[in-house]
């Protein structure tokens, strides 16, 4: 799927050492210049694996389960499917 072929589609992505600024400005250029129908959701202070309960077991640095993130994911995601299916 080309970007310009993306409506309601929501990216859900948290804050994470794992991927530089650079990195979300080129991909908010590229789906703005697409007149995409884009959203970026952003979980300030969240780790990776933010919806994994068993997190706690890999014992690995930025690999942490947050169950409130994890809960207003989950009901962002069902809004999504709401409008799109």
């Amino acid at each position: 799927m080309s970007a310009h072929e993306i409506r309601g589609m929501r990216l859900y992505r948290q804050l994470l050492r794992l991927y530089p600024s650079a990195f979300r400005r080129r991909f908010e250029t590229e789906m703005t210049a697409a007149k995409a129908d884009w959203q970026m959701i952003l979980y300030g202070g969240k780790e990776h694996s933010f919806t994994n309960p068993a997190a706690v077991n890999y014992n690995m640095p930025g690999i942490v389960y947050d169950e409130l993130t994890e809960k207003r994911s989950w009901r962002a995601m069902l809004d999504l499917f709401e409008e799109v299916l």
